[in-house]
């Protein structure tokens, strides 16, 4: 799925949708932000609600926006946002 795909799908309408989850591939979606953000767009986690194996959790995503995304042009302002999700761990033995 990718990164971003990840962190960025959403169930709002396509018309709010500035970037679509849905139709980027893993390096269309790594293109987009490496250009847009060419200093990098950090993430951190900031609050663990739950432990594995379906861990809950709150982030921060943030970047200088310098470059171009998606036909918009870059303002040289910063981008920040917060989530909250969701990941299931799955276990493997070392011995199987």
């Amino acid at each position: 799925m990718g990164s971003y795909n990840a962190l960025l799908k959403n169930s709002l309408p396509k018309e709010f949708q500035y970037y679509k989850a849905d139709e980027e591939s893993f390096e269309s979606s790594h293109e987009a932000f490496c250009s847009a953000f060419p200093r990098g767009f950090a993430w951190e986690v900031i609050h663990v609600y739950s432990g594995p194996p379906l861990i809950a959790f709150k982030f921060r995503h943030w970047g200088i926006f310098e470059g171009p995304f998606k036909g918009h042009a870059p303002t040289g302002e910063k981008v920040e946002f917060y989530g909250i999700a969701t990941v299931k761990v799955c276990f493997k033995s070392l011995f199987e």
